[in-house]
């Protein structure tokens, strides 16, 4: 069994280029957090608490505004697993995965995704989350249900428009079969630099990583030059 430990945000890293996931993760160069993160971070901790605890948000706060105009899309509070972490083996590597929200009742495993304007052209539609992994990783994760319903909700930050939940129906074997067949190849890609980069000494991680491929694509991508432009070799 690998010792590598896999989370959907390190498959998406390494989706957009497989040298800013290695610079982040591997060689662990820090990272900006920006005021989006910061603030993504301030809302969840809103949503976990009403659903936890059923602490009311404040619409004094700008993440609680975003958050009580969505609460009817969501169960009610105390009656779900919350912010739900967990470590399983599959497919020889180790994962781990923290679900928002988990309905077992309604078998639903429930996201949280507070998004800007320039973010509505990534929103996932019921046909494009069963392509996703994090979605994917959610179904196969325990608790697992025959059928899960994956409920991705999306709080606009501005705009004007009103949070809405897009929804969509996936079983275990259709979940473990697509994952396998998009992502699982990248994954074994990673479990490679990783087995190349274990025991190195640290002034020789940015020269190992800068090995690996880079997405020029991706240089600027959402606007703003890679946190990592300054080390990369490119």
């Amino acid at each position: 069994m690998t010792e590598l430990v896999v989370s959907p945000s390190r498959i998406k890293d390494a989706a957009r280029c497989l040298r800013y996931w290695a610079f982040h993760k591997l060689a662990r160069l820090p990272r900006e957090e920006t005021q989006p993160l910061r603030d993504g971070k301030a809302a969840h901790s809103v949503a976990e608490n009403y659903l936890k605890h059923g602490t009311q948000p404040s619409v004094q706060t700008k993440h609680g505004r975003w958050f009580v105009e969505g609460m009817h899309l969501l169960p009610k509070p105390k009656t779900c697993l919350v912010e739900h972490r967990v470590q399983f083996a599959w497919a020889d590597l180790q994962w781990t995965v923290v679900t928002d929200f988990i309905h077992s009742q309604s078998r639903t495993k429930g996201d949280h995704k507070f998004i800007g304007p320039g973010s509505f052209p990534f929103v996932l539609t019921p046909e494009s989350m069963l392509d996703d992994c994090q979605v994917l990783l959610n179904a196969i994760a325990p608790p697992q249900f025959p059928e899960t319903n994956l409920c991705w909700i999306y709080y606009p930050k501005s705009g004007g428009r009103k949070p809405w939940a897009v929804n969509s129906r996936v079983d275990i074997a259709a979940a473990e079969s697509n994952f396998r067949r998009l992502h699982l190849p990248l994954v074994q890609q990673m479990h490679e630099y990783h087995k190349l980069c274990a025991g190195a000494h640290p002034d020789d991680m940015v020269a190992l990583v800068n090995c690996m491929p880079c997405n020029a694509k991706n240089c600027f991508a959402y606007g703003k030059p890679c946190e990592y432009m300054a080390q990369c070799g490119r």
